[in-house]
């Protein structure tokens, strides 16, 4: 993937259409393979069992996103699934408007083959590991403050138990002097 498709929705692993699940036959969001990305072709979907063709609507990101609002494409876009449009104009914008750089923060790379909802799962499960590697590190320092603290505490303790100690071995010999 070139460096300067990053924030871009053509090279971005959200991106997102809806179809059917093969295993199920249930509605599920699809993949929007390399193919799909490159001719534009993102509005129509075929079960893969067969049976007709239909429009699937707009592509969409997972992360809430939203690649098609520009005015321009949008109309475009709905002029061409209202039939108004040919096919050729709608990829057309469709690829221009999968190539804008947003300079999307939530942008990740793009694995053919991986659901977008697994790039979803996977963000969240990152996200859940870094706040328990977090949690960890901070805890980790809360022991060691209070370890720290204890030795302290430790020390003092000595110190005063030491002078209390001498006090009274120097009030056991005073008290054998007088």
């Amino acid at each position: 993937m070139p460096e300067d498709d990053r924030g871009r929705c053509v090279s971005c692993a959200f991106l997102a259409m809806r179809g059917w699940d093969m295993a199920t036959g249930d509605a599920a969001y699809l993949e929007v393979t390399r193919e799909r990305r490159t001719s534009g072709n993102c509005f129509r979907y075929q079960p893969p069992w067969g049976g007709a063709v239909m429009n699937t609507g707009r592509p969409f990101c997972m992360r809430g996103h939203t690649p098609f609002d520009e005015p321009e494409v949008a109309a475009a876009i709905s002029h061409w699934s209202n039939q108004h449009m040919g096919l050729g104009d709608a990829s057309r914008l469709t690829i221009s408007a999968l190539n804008l750089d947003r300079g999307c923060g939530s942008w990740r790379a793009y694995q053919p083959g991986l659901n977008p909802s697994k790039s979803v799962e996977l963000v969240v499960l990152e996200a859940s590991e870094k706040a328990t590697r977090d949690l960890i590190h901070a805890l980790d320092k809360v022991r060691s403050a209070q370890e720290l603290k204890g030795q302290r505490s430790q020390k003092i303790g000595l110190w005063v138990g030491a002078g209390i100690g001498i006090g009274g071995l120097i009030a056991g010999f005073l008290g054998l002097i007088i």
